[in-house]
């Protein structure tokens, strides 16, 4: 098991390693977003309270919630400095506000412009919708929190980020 579901926290960040089959819309994504970054994180969620219980929120086809445990096999954990009581309320409220909302596929095309074609595009072009990564980023920073310089966050961007601790792509270690 990659994560304890129990231990996870309002905040936690899941940045997942070949999480869709291949054989799948999202699992053809997730290879492309493996390939153009050169990185082995290939989706990315958020841990957030509902109803006074912890859940997912990610952005698939749409943005929606899933079980903690979910990820257990493919999923490492990632955890930012310590949120207040209210900063995490706040973060939770930001996420669960884009419930429902279509993926923002052009956001993955913009990511491929930057990663493989080094072409940025600013802004971005469809700020309404987000990737998964995306979705991570743009709850943090309702927050006050940033997360990543980039402006097309990648999960690989999660992954260097010095405002989250965990394991790096580069170590053995696992949380």
């Amino acid at each position: 098991m990659s994560y304890d579901p129990t231990t996870l926290k309002c905040g936690d960040v899941l940045l997942m390693i070949r999480s869709h089959p291949l054989d799948s819309l999202p699992g053809i994504i997730d290879a492309g977003i493996s390939a153009s970054t050169v990185n082995p994180f290939e989706h990315s969620a958020l841990v957030v309270e509902q109803n006074r219980r912890l859940v997912l929120v990610e952005a698939l086809l749409h943005v929606t919630l899933s079980p903690l445990d979910k990820y257990t096999s493919n999923g490492w954990r990632f955890s930012p400095a310590k949120l207040s009581a209210a900063t995490a309320q706040a973060l939770s409220h930001a996420a669960l506000s884009k419930v429902g909302q279509m993926y923002g596929f052009s956001m993955i095309w913009q990511d491929f412009l930057r990663d493989d074609i080094h072409i940025d595009i600013h802004p971005r072009l469809d700020p309404r919708h987000l990737d998964c990564s995306g979705l991570v980023v743009w709850a943090f920073e309702q927050v006050g929190r940033k997360l990543t310089e980039a402006p097309a966050p990648s999960p690989a961007d999660l992954s260097y980020s010095p405002a989250l601790r965990g394991p790096r792509p580069w170590t053995k270690t696992r949380a």
